[in-house]
């Protein structure tokens, strides 16, 4: 396998976006010399010449790198670091599938659901080189990930850039030696990571302070648990009926674990709940998943800017269209693997068990919104919705968008226009 920065290898990281937004790639003759001055650019000092852009995601600092040969250069080293770490990397759904299943064994087990505080912002440099190079990453990777580390930390912030092309695979670099940790410990049973949000699955046999304090010294230089956002609970083994359900969120939903019961008839007339069991070993727990407060709360508030956006402009085509985005589906083109990714209310939020809950929640709040507007949009114009608009919003049902998978298309344009108030 070829790791090197040559002409093949960096040509292999062009993608379909990279031709789209530079037609003279097309140009063999073009392409060519591109090339070549992208392998020059690789075998010299780069760093001072690195120029990135930013913008804020949610409160965090995102950084994207303006010049396409730099691209090049970090994605070939991301496919290095990649070929040789071989993270086991598990999507969103993967991982609640795998939860539910462990969660539903009625005998005694304690969660740990942990949190990385400013995970990026305090990553330390120098420990994620000292990783590469037990991890036997080539040098010349090595040479421009300390380049592009000192340009970052001494222009620009502290840590790792969120979003450039190589800040997934150096969250798991640092993070690598504390994930074999913990799967290695006598105690875990389950152990999962979705960049810095952390699940654990403990027999209940350990002393839970001693485990943390254990935890915390496997943590890399730097990095620190953000205990605000850290939940542990400890669930026995099976009771007899009433149990309390025991509730946290994780990756965006809502997991509920209670004990399973089921009616059975005593008497002939008013059934009573009795815990189902013939042993011990066929305890288990029910476990709900649905889509988590903060969540619901960010859709419903999103539902909230699109009525009070119609209501200063009055465009409905664009309130539908808001409304639409928001209870339906749609396909992103992933830049870097030049494929498409289904996203939207299905399939971010495909692992839940129950749409009665929040799914209804959202369709009863679209339905407040259309017949009764407050009062703070009454205020900002007398506009109201007629007769057609409103059963034409009334049609629209997240409920609906997530059991039938509707999908919807919109140009890149149109998605900006849509998304532009969110």
């Amino acid at each position: 396998m070829d790791y090197s920065f040559n002409r093949a290898t960096l040509a292999r990281r062009l993608t379909a976006t990279d031709f789209y937004n530079n037609p003279s790639l097309t140009d063999e003759t073009y392409r060519r010399k591109f090339i070549e001055e992208v392998v020059i650019t690789a075998d010299q000092d780069f760093s001072n010449k690195l120029s990135l852009s930013s913008h804020e995601v949610k409160g965090k600092a995102t950084y994207s790198v303006r010049d396409l040969t730099h691209k090049l250069i970090l994605r070939q080293c991301a496919y290095n670091i990649t070929k040789k770490v071989r993270p086991k990397l598990k999507t969103r759904s993967q991982i609640i599938r795998e939860l539910r299943v462990f969660l539903s064994d009625g005998g005694s087990y304690t969660v740990y659901r942990l949190d990385i505080q400013t995970f990026f912002e305090t990553c330390d440099a120098e420990n994620i080189l000292k990783v590469l190079t037990n991890l036997g990453v080539n040098q010349q990777t090595i040479r421009i990930i300390s380049q592009f580390l000192s340009n970052f930390n001494n222009n620009y912030s502290h840590g790792i850039p969120r979003g450039v092309e190589i800040s997934s695979i150096l969250s798991e670099v640092i993070l690598h030696e504390f994930d074999e940790a913990i799967r290695a410990n006598e105690y875990v049973f389950y152990y999962s990571r979705f960049v810095d949000d952390i699940i654990i699955v403990t027999s209940s046999q350990e002393e839970e302070k001693p485990f943390i304090r254990l935890l915390k010294s496997h943590l890399p230089k730097g990095l620190r648990f953000n205990h605000n956002k850290s939940r542990y609970f400890k669930a026995s083994t099976v009771t007899d009926y009433p149990a309390v359900p025991v509730e946290f969120d994780y990756l965006g939903y809502r997991i509920s674990i209670t004990e399973h019961y089921n009616y059975i008839s005593t008497n002939g007339t008013k059934p009573s709940k009795k815990k189902i069991t013939t042993s011990h070993t066929n305890d288990f727990r029910d476990v709900v998943i649905d889509i988590s407060n903060k969540k619901t709360k960010s859709l419903i508030g999103k539902l909230h800017k699109a009525f009070y956006s119609y209501a200063k402009s009055a465009d409905f085509a664009l309130l539908s269209d808001r409304i639409n985005f928001l209870a339906t589906n749609r396909d992103l083109i992933h830049k870097g693997k030049n494929e498409k990714i289904p996203t939207g209310i299905y399939y971010n939020y495909k692992e839940i068990s129950v749409t009665n809950g929040a799914l209804s929640r959202l369709d009863k709040a679209l339905k407040a919104l259309v017949l009764s507007p407050n009062k703070r949009l009454e205020n900002v114009t007398s506009r109201k919705l007629n007769r057609v608009q409103t059963q034409s919003l009334l049609k629209i049902s997240f409920q609906h968008g997530f059991s039938m998978r509707v999908f919807k298309k919109y140009s890149p344009n149109r998605l900006k226009e849509i998304t532009r108030i969110w």
